[in-house]
């Protein structure tokens, strides 16, 4: 409790303030001045006396009541003063402050606080500016526990004395009865701030501080109080309260130990300090503490109850159970003794005294529901099951939602057999508990003890989801599924199983007998084999085993394991049997006869061993001896037609035609359904050519078996004998469709399916004369035809691909073509170059070289550059294919004009009209299409929509199916649509895209525009939920096209072919803002296209992981990018080679993978990813849509000015969407902000408070009760230190209101949270480079790896112009960072590119070292134009390479060119390369290593990009130059924060903010720590 002070009111000093003066007679002036001398010595008895003698002289005088009133509360009679003070008040005609004062005062010391108040209102009446008639008058409204106006008393008393500490004291002690604590503590502050000795006022702020959890806090007030009174046990113990809640207990302890030292036999210390023992484990010091409390006080139940605990925990159980029952003896009603005396006892089996006790604690508390509950575990136990039930059913009396009684029952239940029942209770578990696995395990027993198999396996099933390494409920769901025949679902369960458990040998061999009833003969054998590994006498699975090897024709391994089970029980018959029939398979018929005769010694009667011997004697011509072993069958079970058919069929072969008709026929009569006696008579018969009959007989065969092939051959031979032609070539299809071998049938079959339209079947019997004859090209392009029109066009590819390959020489180039265009018209574009160039190589080498031919090669590689936006590269490829043609004149072809079309259309894209008009002839059909497409060049919509309708006509004319070409149709439409008739136009997009479809089908790349088409169609109709629609699924083909096409494309094509795609995606950020779909939308679009062609680097970078040709093609990737980086020539062809070498073998390597797709995300699926109390905010910069011109229309450039916009998604999937205004305000207000950093100008925080005016505060309502965002920026956005911006309120700055979490975009979300593998390879640190290294020869090269992968580096860098100087402050950093993680150290001449390239996936790496980033656009830096010197473009300083314009200097840097293998630099484009997967953080503690080329909506291409993309979870990185040393504290800070298991976004947040108040005042400035910014995983390192 909070502490007041004893003296309540203001004694005043005996002074003339409160004496009368002297009267005017002279005898009562000697009275009243004897009263006041002795007033002043303190002899207020005799001052009475004096007073009285005057009194008696003068009673009405009002003075002397007054003083002796003051006499009389000065000796404490209050009620006597107050009758003085009362008396004055009556006689005196003027009232008299004083008076009322001292009644007041008296009133309030016999706590009449009411008189007290209507005086002292008085006194303030009389005199406004007694400062102390309010203070006492609050006091007295403080006793009243009127807080308020006691708050105002004391506000009132310090207006008027500012200085006075005890009404800051008493008013903090009011605000603290009203919950004000802060205002508490600052009053209690004020009056430390009057007085630094009031110990009191400590006292009191402490126990405030520890009211608003403020513990720290407390524990500093309560140590001042005790600096000032050493002897203050309470503070003490109170300080101790507030160790104990910040978990110091040590501490805690300490302080009650202090206290117990003042006083030692203060009680609550003792217990406070014996409860933290025990919460210590340290339960002997707790059982002496509470020993001492009970010494103290003997009665003290509570003491006795919880030294029984600590006991208990020192497994002193007797102990507990007497110091339970000495509770119980002080407090026969102490509940918790009864209860968990019970439970020690169930414990120690004593059931009966535990139901005893528990039975006593539910007397005392009859619905405490655990106490029927442990009742009922008691019984359970003494297995009075009936009685355990009536416990667990009265615990559901009183809580119906407990499952542990819902369980325990139905477990009884179930043991009794009443299964439906356990069910129902098991039921209710699952009701009140969904997760609890083992009930859903154990409903599922009962469910299958009720033949329930389907509701077992949905139980068990349900188990495993929950906890996938339940394995009992694998094998039990197994067994259902036997139960049900699913033999395959049972083999998959069983497998879960041995994953859990793998040396399992019941569940091996149950498996085992699965996969024999699947066939799978080898599985089977494995399982019985590991089976036999853990028991080598377990003679089932030797059985078992040795049937699955005969199965598989493994005779001598099936003979091998049946001789085991012999071994182990000699009577057995049936593997004697057994064995026996696997030597007749290895033709070991004498072998096989000596085990039929052992078996049936055994067994005389064993009829399947004399149906095995006769068999062996029949191959080894003993005929006699088989037909006396049938006739013995016969003999024993005259009724088995089998017997008779297979005598017949000796006889048969004996020629005893007569003989054999008479046994197949004996057969029939007691099995007429026995088709191999009707097949084997219908041989007999043809053998005496009675075809009709066999016919007959056959068909008979046939009925009985359809799948008897030999009887549908046989038959179909007789038919053809009879001329059934018809009847012949049904029978051929069938029985090759039993046997493989019948090609030629299953060919006719397909060829006949496929006329019939039965596309489905011709393929399946394609696949089979392909399967019996893989060189049949026919076959192939047959079943490519087929699967095209069924729409599997990857199908139809690879037959194609197939019979290109396997054509012979003269067909191959044709073939090509032909499959070229497969490829164009089925969007396979990854496939056309490695075919062109396929193509060519053979037509240099062939006799079809010609002029044309080359041509044709050329107009298919100028296709493939068209399509993926290299047009340049295209023009030249058409100018040559047009002059080549044009050369053949002996050649007809259509390849000139193809050329030119493809030429003009590509002049009239790049708006190079007068160069397309040039080639347009003008009386084609193609020549009037590319007027009209100039025509919407030059905005002449009318002239396109006149040319077009009339095109469209023409072509509809002259169709075969009257109908036209979907992209002229669009193009219709699209002319109307720029003239805003929207009607017309839909109707021209509508029946374009229904010929798209019906040309390409659904998913062809082809639909991206037309559904563009429909969309804006909608839009201007104002249907949203329509363009919504359209959109998605243009946004959905364009998605997965970049998917498709991207992974297999360089890096330098690929921005040339995202640009291809047109303008669906820029404009829908325009319309975000429209409809309530579009926000979405918008969002659903940046999430998949922002980040996924980074997504799809980072796959593709896998590859350096691999092995084999991978491997080897990644290497020397890395080779060709180093000398890329470096490379010194001026000369355009040196950088076009190497480009082109690294193009191709980049298309190469992708090429070689099987698929490299990223996952399209819905909102939905990020949304999850978030925690209730976060956001994700994407920003957007976008230019608004413009569409009044068709050439502003479909150019981003020609929009209006660019605009920022932020996208928040919620964790309930709402989207938002904000507009922030023009994108040059804020990027300009960035700029200032960045160089006022740089520059550690005054003024730089507050311009960052400006960005965070513009861009955070609009979205301060969507954030409320947020406390982690996560911001995916963009464009200029990127260079915001998100964690200094202000604008969210006045005092706060992001970071410190928000947890922040920088993310590429939102997708990245659901990588990141998902559990990381640990990476358990050491860290790397880099750090004081040598620059000025000098080439050393390759052998002393460290830690080189594959020297045969690295050639020659030459670097442009030239040494006079820009040099590096030493960082000798990052050997410090450096060598404390290696030490706290430990991990590896390179200093010196070993901090070089070579180490850092030939380490794998380091932990953690960092390098502390010079980082550069050159600007595309700096004219005036030396360095940048030296660095890259060699670029092919027009500007050299401009490369089209973002990643090679940043990267980190390191050891040689000084003098690139003196070694060949290493010259001193790490670009960004090296680093991609790099395989840093699972590194958890990279550092590169150096100069604007944050910076890159921006490109909104795709991100910064540099440092950060790279590392992203070699595979690092987070980085690291500076937004600007900082000072070294400042740089160095920094690191050292962060590192340490992390490496004591803080989150990498924590420990940064932690490490700003404290250089924030650094003790360098230069350091506080956002210069330094501002320039950090962590981007990836948050999360804690796993060291």
């Amino acid at each position: 409790m909070i502490r007041y002070l004893l003296l309540l009111l203001i004694i005043l000093s005996p002074t003339n303030n409160f004496l009368l003066t002297r009267l005017n007679a002279e005898g009562e002036e000697t009275f009243l001045d004897n009263g006041r001398e002795k007033i002043k010595n303190n002899n207020f008895s005799g001052a009475i006396k004096d007073f009285d003698k005057y009194l008696k002289l003068n009673p009405q005088s009002w003075r002397a009541y007054h003083n002796k009133g003051f006499s009389k509360e000065k000796l404490g009679d209050f009620r006597g003063a107050i009758e003085d003070y009362s008396k004055a008040i009556e006689l005196n005609k003027k009232p008299w402050v004083k008076t009322y004062f001292g009644r007041a005062f008296s009133k309030a010391e016999i706590k009449d606080y009411i008189g007290a108040i209507e005086d002292y209102s008085k006194v303030i009446e009389l005199d406004p500016n007694d400062f102390l008639a309010f203070y006492n008058r609050g006091l007295a409204k403080f006793n009243l526990e009127d807080f308020e106006g006691s708050i105002e008393d004391f506000s009132s008393t310090l207006n008027l004395n500012e200085k006075y500490e005890y009404a800051f004291f008493y008013r903090g002690a009011a605000k603290w009865k009203l919950s004000n604590y802060k205002g508490g503590i600052l009053d209690n502050t004020k009056a430390i701030e009057i007085n630094n000795k009031f110990q009191d006022a400590f006292f009191n702020r402490a126990f405030l501080k520890s009211e608003i959890k403020d513990f720290e806090g407390a524990i500093s007030d309560y140590s001042k109080a005790l600096k000032l009174n050493p002897s203050d046990y309470e503070a003490f113990y109170n300080r101790g309260l507030s160790k104990e809640n910040l978990e110091d207990y040590r501490g805690a302890i300490s302080d009650y130990s202090k206290a117990l030292e003042i006083n030692e036999k203060y009680e609550n210390a003792y217990f406070n300090r014996a409860f933290i023992k025990a919460e210590l484990k340290d339960y002997k010091g707790a059982i002496d503490d509470y020993s001492k409390l009970i010494k103290l006080n003997p009665k003290d139940d509570i003491a006795f109850h919880n030294r029984a605990l600590a006991r208990e925990k020192l497994d002193d159980y007797q102990g507990a159970i007497s110091d339970y029952s000495k509770a119980i003896e002080i407090n026969e009603k102490y509940f918790s003794a009864y209860f968990n005396r019970a439970f020690i006892k169930a414990e120690f089996k004593d059931y009966k005294g535990a139901i005893n006790d528990y039975s006593k604690a539910l007397i005392l508390k009859p619905d405490y529901y655990l106490a029927f509950f442990n009742r009922g575990l008691a019984k359970e136990d003494l297995e009075d099951y009936q009685g355990a039930i009536s416990d667990y059913s009265e615990v559901l009396k009183i809580n119906n939602k407990y499952e542990d009684a819902y369980y325990q029952r139905a477990i009884l239940k179930a043991f009794q057999k009443n299964h439906n029942e356990a069910i129902q209770d098991y039921s209710k578990v699952l009701e009140l508990n969904p997760e609890s696995y083992e009930t859903y395990y154990f409903r599922g027993l009962s469910k299958k003890a009720l033949n329930d198999f389907d509701g077992a396996i949905s139980d068990f099933s349900k188990t495993l989801e929950i906890n996938n390494q339940y394995q009992d409920a694998y094998f039990e769901r197994a067994l259902a599924k036997v139960s049900k025949k699913d033999f395959e679902g049972a083999k998959e369960d069983y497998t879960k199983y041995l994953l859990i458990d793998p040396n399992d040998e019941v569940v091996l061999y149950n498996r085992g007998l699965n996969k024999q009833r699947l066939k799978d003969f080898t599985g089977a054998i494995k399982d019985y084999s590991k089976a036999l590994k853990i028991d080598n006498k377990y003679e089932k699975a030797y059985f078992e085993r040795a049937f699955s090897k005969a199965q598989l024709g493994d005779h001598e391994g099936s003979i091998e394991d049946y001789s085991k089970v012999i071994q182990l029980n000699q009577k057995d018959y049936i593997a004697l049997t057994n064995r026996g029939l696997s030597k007749e398979k290895i033709k070991d018929y004498e072998g096989a006869i000596s085990d039929f005769s052992q078996a049936l010694k055994i067994n005389q009667n064993y009829e399947s061993a004399y149906f095995s011997r006769a068999f062996s004697k029949t191959e080894i011509q003993d005929y006699i001896g088989a037909i006396e072993d049938y006739s013995k069958l016969i003999k024993l079970n005259p009724e088995n037609h089998i017997y008779f058919a297979f005598r017949g069929r000796i006889k048969n072969d004996l020629n005893d035609y007569e003989g054999a008709l008479s046994d197949f026929s004996k057969s029939l009569e007691i099995n007429d359904k026995y088709n191999f006696a009707y097949s084997s008579r219908a041989f007999t018969k043809a053998n005496l050519s009675d075809h009709k009959g066999a016919i007959d007989d056959f068909s008979k065969a046939i009925e009985i078996n359809p799948n008897d092939f030999y009887s549908f051959a046989s038959r179909g031979r007789s038919k053809g004998f009879l001329k059934d032609f018809e009847g012949a070539l049904s029978d051929f299809s069938k029985s090759i469709k039993i046997n493989a071998n019948y090609s030629y049938a299953y060919f006719e079959k397909a060829y006949l399916n496929a006329s019939l339209g039965n596309h489905k079947n011709a393929i399946d019997n394609y696949s089979k004369v392909i399967e019996i004859d893989p060189t049949n090209k026919l076959a192939f392009e047959n079943r490519a035809i087929s699967k095209g029109i069924l729409g599997n066009i990857e199908g139809a590819i690879s037959d194609h691909e197939i019979a290109y390959e396997i054509s012979d020489k003269n067909e191959k180039f044709i073939n090509g073509l032909n499959l070229f265009d497969k490829y164009w018209i089925w969007g396979k574009y990854e496939k056309m170059m490695p075919l062109i160039t396929k193509m060519d190589s053979q037509l240099k080498v062939s006799d079809q070289n010609t002029n044309n031919n080359q041509a044709r090669v050329l107009y298919a590689e100028a296709l493939y550059k068209t399509i993926t936006g290299e047009y340049s590269e295209a023009k030249v490829l058409l100018k040559k294919c047009i002059e080549l043609s044009s050369q053949d004149i002996d050649a007809v072809s259509n390849i000139q004009n193809f050329c030119k079309n493809i030429l003009v259309n590509i002049y009239i894209t790049n708006r190079e009209l007068k160069e397309a008009k040039k080639l347009i002839e003008f009386k084609t059909l193609d020549g009037q299409l590319q007027l009209a497409q100039i025509a919407f060049s030059e905005n002449d919509l009318p002239k396109a929509e006149k040319i077009l309708k009339r095109l469209y006509k023409l072509n509809k004319k002259n169709s075969l199916d009257n109908k036209a070409d979907p992209y002229l149709i669009s193009l219709v439409g699209s002319s109307l649509w720029f003239q805003g008739k929207n009607d017309e136009a839909r109707k021209f997009h509508n029946e374009s895209l229904i010929g798209y479809i019906e040309n390409f089908g659904e998913n062809n790349p082809a639909l991206i525009q037309p559904y563009l088409n429909i969309a804006m169609v909608h839009y201007n109709d104002k249907e949203y939920e329509k363009t919504d629609y359209f959109l998605r699924k243009s946004l959905n083909l364009q998605f997965l096209y970049i998917q498709d096409q991207v992974p297999y494309l360089p890096l330098s094509k690929r921005n040339k072919f995202i640009k291809t795609l047109g303008i669906s995606y820029p404009a829908i950020f325009s319309a975000s803002n429209l409809h309530e779909k579009g926000k979405n939308l918008a969002l659903f679009a940046r999430i998949n296209r922002h980040g996924l062609l980074e997504e799809i680097e980072k796959k593709q970078m896998t590859l350096a992981s691999l092995e084999g040709p991978q491997k080897d093609l990644m290497k020397r990737i890395k080779e060709v990018t180093n000398q890329l980086s470096a490379t010194t020539s001026i000369e355009k062809n040196l950088i076009s080679k190497l480009k082109s070498q690294k193009e191709k073998l980049e298309f190469e390597l992708y090429r070689s993978l099987p698929e490299l797709k990223s996952k399209i995300y819905n909102l939905e699926d990020i949304s999850k990813e978030l925690a209730e109390d976060s956001v994700l905010i994407e920003y957007q910069k976008y230019k608004p849509f413009i569409f009044d011109k068709p050439e502003d229309a479909l150019n981003e450039e020609n929009w209006a000015p660019a605009r920022y916009q932020a996208l928040i998604l919620f964790p309930n999937n709402e989207v938002v969407s904000i507009d922030l205004g023009l994108a040059s305000e804020i990027d300009s207000l960035i700029s200032d902000a960045i160089t006022s950093s740089e520059n550690s100008l005054s003024d730089a925080q507050s311009l960052w408070n400006e960005v965070g005016i513009k861009i955070i505060n609009p979205l301060k309502n969507n954030l409320k009760k947020k406390k982690i965002l996560y911001i995916s920026p963009d464009s200029e956005l990127n260079r915001i230190p998100f964690s200094a911006i202000g604008g969210f309120d006045e005092d706060n700055l992001l970071g410190d209101i928000f947890k922040l979490r920088l993310i590429t975009t939102g997708r990245e979300l659901i990588a990141l949270n998902k559990k990381n593998t640990n990476n358990t390879k050491k860290g790397l640190v880099v750090a004081n480079p040598s620059f000025n290294l000098v080439s050393k020869n390759i052998q002393n090269i460290k830690n080189f790896i594959e020297i045969k992968y690295i050639e020659e580096q030459k670097r442009s860098l030239d040494q006079e112009k820009r040099l590096w100087n030493s960082l000798p402050g990052t050997q410090k950093e450096g060598e404390y960072i290696a030490q706290i993680t430990n991990a590896k150290l390179l200093l010196g001449d070993e901090a070089s590119s070579i180490n850092i390239q030939n380490t794998q996936s380091p932990k953690i790496l960092h390098i502390a070292t010079h980082s550069f980033y050159m600007t595309n656009n700096s004219k005036d830096d030396i360095f940048a134009s030296i660095l890259f010197s060699g670029s092919e473009t027009e500007n050299i300083k401009k490369l089209e390479n973002p990643l090679l314009r940043s990267g980190i200097v390191l050891a040689g840097a000084n003098n690139p060119d003196k070694n060949i293998y290493d010259d001193g630099y790490l670009t960004a484009l090296e680093v991609s390369k790099l395989n840093w997967n699972n590194t958890e953080l990279v550092v590169i503690s150096g100069c604007e290593s944050g910076q890159g080329e921006i490109k909104a909506g795709e991100g910064v291409y540099g440092l950060k990009r790279a590392i992203a993309v070699a595979g690092a979870r987070s980085s690291l990185l500076s937004l600007w130059e900082v000072d070294d040393r400042a740089t160095a504290e920094f690191m050292e800070t962060f590192y340490k924060k992390i490496k004591n298991g803080e989150g990498r976004a924590d420990a940064l947040a932690k490490t700003q903010k404290e250089f924030r108040r650094h003790s360098i005042q230069a350091w506080r400035h956002p210069y330094v720590w501002a320039a950090f910014q962590l981007s990836g995983d948050w999360r804690p390192i796993n060291w």
